[in-house]
């Protein structure tokens, strides 16, 4: 072999060496973060036995209550913009709810404790102006006080294990947009999600199709609506297309497996 082709395969080779070396090193350093978030997510999601018997007494309690709703407090993670898909939706039933049912709200941020209320105040009314009157609090630790209401909504997995232990209320739901325990592979973080949908609380759900599986699967009660569209914003073109190709839009994120993009 030549010298120069035998050096360019040393230096070919310990290149190599030092990229996997420091590629484990970097796989090393992500997988402690993931379990250090992990447990720190377990430790904030602990609950008691006392807490799951407190939550069976209150939905069974809910139950036989016939008063109206006046008050709810929705149960919201940290949103960036409150026009994407899920937060919007939320966001849209209780504007609905205040507009054609005098229902009030108050907006829980419960898992951003150093995150401004006014800043995400903002975000909701630019979205929803008609919510510009209903608080929104920003729960800096667990024990942090939450405002009375007639009903609490779980609106993301980890909001259920906070609307669970939630006692200051007297009826609980859970807003389900997807199978969130798909979210993840199988894991602690699938299986913790998929444990919320043995709480108890009737659900609200995006479709019928995920209705019946939540309702098949966990015998959990629930209703379903059915997305729409605005027919003055979203609507066929009003003669029929030249043959043209025809374009298809796609949503899927490289980056979110369960969208699978490949």
């Amino acid at each position: 072999m030549h010298p120069a082709e035998l050096k360019r395969k040393v230096v070919n080779r310990l290149a190599r060496a030092s990229w996997l070396g420091l590629r484990d090193t970097v796989d090393a350093a992500r997988e402690a973060t993931r379990i250090r978030d992990l447990m720190g997510l377990v430790e904030a999601l602990d609950f008691s036995e006392d807490d799951l018997e407190a939550n069976r007494k209150l939905l069974a309690a809910a139950a036989r209550l016939r008063e109206p709703i006046g008050i709810v407090n929705w149960f919201l993670p940290y949103f960036q913009y409150a026009f994407y898909g899920g937060i919007h939706t939320i966001l849209r039933f209780a504007s609905g709810l205040l507009e054609r049912h005098g229902v009030r709200s108050n907006f829980i941020i419960y898992d951003r404790p150093g995150a401004s209320a006014s800043e995400m105040k903002a975000r909701l009314v630019e979205a929803f102006p008609a919510l510009a009157a209903m608080p929104l609090v920003v729960l800096g630790a667990a024990t942090d006080p939450v405002p009375d209401s007639d009903a609490s909504v779980a609106t993301f997995w980890t909001s259920a294990f906070v609307v669970m232990k939630n006692r200051n209320t007297k009826r609980k739901f859970y807003f389900v947009q997807d199978y969130e325990p798909l979210f993840y592979p199988a894991s602690s973080r699938s299986a913790l999600a998929e444990a919320t949908y043995r709480f108890g609380m009737p659900a609200i759900v995006n479709t019928p199709g995920l209705r019946d599986v939540i309702e098949r699967e966990f015998r959990l009660p629930a209703v379903a609506f059915t997305p729409a569209t605005d027919p003055e914003i979203f609507h066929p073109p009003p003669r029929p297309r030249p043959r043209t190709p025809f374009r298809v839009f796609f949503y899927g994120r490289p980056e979110t497996e369960r969208n699978a993009f490949e």
